[in-house]
């Protein structure tokens, strides 16, 4: 027990503990990046829900070193986009709103240093633009997973019809071609029973055979 090797002997096997370093979830973590580099500060969130067994869900933003503009990374893009399109996306569609929401009406210094990013997404004033323009930078058609916008001719067209308010992003993973097909969506208990899993199992398998596409949420349990 006072051994700080972490070496044992175990039913006269060797066991060795090795330690594991990663980052934590849930926390922003900002680094400097050692310069020459294409870009001088980097930030970095992994997200992952609360008592989840899912891997975590990526988000960063570096700020470039020439032109010093902030550009954001999102799960399932091929390639980076101007952080002022994430915003418009989200719905902020004015440049003083998405200014206000970072640096207040008080920090000068911030502000000024928003404007060379503010002018490199000024040709997308919209949130549908903004979604398009996301969405066009997703996996390509056919791929297994990708981004797919209100805009986008792959979104569901039975959702857009019975949805009062659709979702404006979904991240698909399977044949994406299947989303325009008659589907149904299994839900049950994050902690299901054996049996419960084997009757979800029969139910879809059964289902699918009828010719029906069996939509799963992604999320712990039945689903």
């Amino acid at each position: 027990p006072y051994d700080q090797g972490g070496y044992f002997i175990v039913n006269g096997g060797e066991k060795v503990i090795i330690a594991q370093e990663r980052m934590a979830s849930n926390t922003v973590h900002i680094f400097k990046k050692a310069q020459p580099a294409p870009y001088t500060h980097y930030a970095e969130i992994r997200s992952v829900p609360e008592k989840s067994s899912r891997s975590p869900s990526a988000f960063s933003i570096k700020v470039l070193r020439n032109p010093r503009t902030i550009r954001a990374s999102l799960p399932l893009l091929k390639q980076d986009i101007p952080v002022m399109v994430v915003y418009r996306a989200l719905g902020f569609l004015s440049d003083r709103e998405i200014m206000n929401h970072i640096a207040g009406e008080e920090d000068d210094a911030v502000r000024e240093f928003l404007i060379p990013s503010i002018e490199e997404a000024a040709v997308i004033q919209d949130q549908l633009s903004a979604l398009d323009f996301i969405g066009k930078r997703s996996a390509p058609v056919g791929a297994p997973r990708a981004v797919i916008t209100l805009a986008d001719e792959r979104y569901p067209a039975a959702l857009l019809q019975a949805a009062a308010d659709p979702p404006v992003l979904l991240f698909a993973q399977g044949r994406l071609d299947l989303l325009q097909a008659a589907s149904l969506g299994v839900v049950g208990s994050r902690h299901p029973t054996p049996q419960g899993q084997d009757n979800a199992r029969t139910f879809a398998q059964a289902l699918s055979a009828a010719g029906l596409t069996i939509v799963s949420g992604l999320a712990d349990g039945i689903d």
